[in-house]
């Protein structure tokens, strides 16, 4: 347990709190990282845990209907990966508002 405590704060220092803000949404899956880092792949296989990787939601959203407005359901959302690339959709089709 000490031993994973310690995983879990090197994970996290890696990251300016300060200055995650949206970017964070761009750039990684925060919670995905950290889980994966701290639990052996075997062990989360062993579960029947999967995550997506980040591609593949990518993708899925891009050839679903979602067009960045309008409602998206992920119900077994796991870390978020998919609700992570549906928010980053959203946010690139509004980049002109930001201006």
């Amino acid at each position: 347990m000490k031993q994973q405590l310690k995983s879990i704060i090197k994970k996290l220092n890696g990251y300016d709190l300060n200055t995650l803000g949206m970017e964070i949404l761009s750039s990684s899956d925060l919670l995905k990282e950290l889980y994966e880092s701290i639990i052996p792949k075997d062990i989360r296989h062993s579960t029947g845990e999967y995550y997506t990787p980040g591609w593949l939601a990518e993708m899925v959203i891009d050839e679903s209907a979602f067009e960045g407005h309008g409602r998206i359901l992920d119900p077994s959302c796991g870390s978020g990966t998919f609700l992570i690339k549906a928010i980053n959709k959203v946010i690139k089709r509004n980049a002109h508002l930001s201006k």
